[in-house]
């Protein structure tokens, strides 16, 4: 793989938030990277041959606080040495339908308070062990796992899962909770959260803000869907955008290129 010559990263040393978008054949980030001491925000878009970020780069990354990871296709792994980004206080996953299992180390990340995860079929195991986590959205999941309820610090949760038709029990852990909303619920899961008679009701009674949404009520679904949205990393990428280029090489060559308008301006 192409590297990031010195003196060219010495002069992004600078740099708050990197946006990598469309290196179709980028299997993994450069060590390089690492470097990049004042990151606050990496994005990561449409790398649909990147399969893991090496512990090397997650070493140095120590100040990052925003991580958003959208449509790479093959990515599997975080790596262990996620559990180095003890400033990320925001993780977002959207359509990353193979990483089914996050690094044991998430148990590191003591700052991390907001989860967003969109379009990867399953919630990826190990998300239970973060430990401070207190916001949580996930949607167009396909089963809900039961370990979810071991969250116990989460404050806000959203669901949207068309097959949900009942509730983990271990929901009654969640003491925490102050609202919880299912979007697109199925009739039979609406049922059962009937509040006072509902099988379900027992397992969120404690939740002083309960809303569910059920699948006709797209409209509805979509006002009550958190700020920090779609909508959002769109807006991000077009404020951070660099032009789409084939090599790192000239991935670098841009960022310089970058560097140099922003002080001659």
């Amino acid at each position: 793989m192409a590297s990031i010559p010195d003196s060219i990263v010495m002069n992004m040393s600078h740099i708050k938030t990197l946006c990598i978008e469309g290196f179709p054949k980028l299997k993994a980030l450069p060590d390089e990277l690492s470097r990049l001491s004042s990151l606050k925000e990496l994005q990561l878009y449409k790398c649909n041959e990147l399969e893991s970020f090496s512990e090397n780069l997650m070493q140095g990354l120590c100040f990052l606080r925003g991580l958003r990871i959208s449509s790479c296709k093959k990515l599997k792994s975080l790596s262990e040495g996620v559990g180095n980004l003890t400033c990320l206080e925001s993780l977002y996953i959207l359509d990353c339908p193979n990483l089914v299992c996050l690094p044991s180390s998430m148990n590191q990340l003591v700052s991390l308070r907001h989860i967003y995860i969109k379009s990867c079929g399953t919630l990826p195991e190990g998300l239970q062990h973060v430990p401070y986590l207190q916001s949580l959205a996930v949607y167009y999941l396909r089963s809900i796992p039961e370990w979810l309820g071991n969250l116990t610090s989460l404050q806000t949760l959203e669901l949207s899962c068309e097959g949900l038709r009942s509730l983990p029990s271990s929901f009654r852990n969640l003491t925490n909770l102050r609202e919880l909303s299912i979007i697109d619920c199925h009739k039979e899961l609406e049922k059962r959260c009937k509040r006072g008679t509902g099988e379900d009701w027992q397992t969120i009674a404690h939740i002083p803000q309960f809303k569910l949404f059920p699948m006709d009520q797209q409209t509805l679904s979509d006002k009550i869907r958190p700020k920090w949205r779609s909508w959002q990393l769109t807006r991000d990428r077009r404020r951070h955008h660099f032009a789409k280029i084939d090599t790192f090489d000239g991935l670098a060559e841009g960022l310089f290129g970058w560097h140099k308008m922003m002080i001659e301006t």
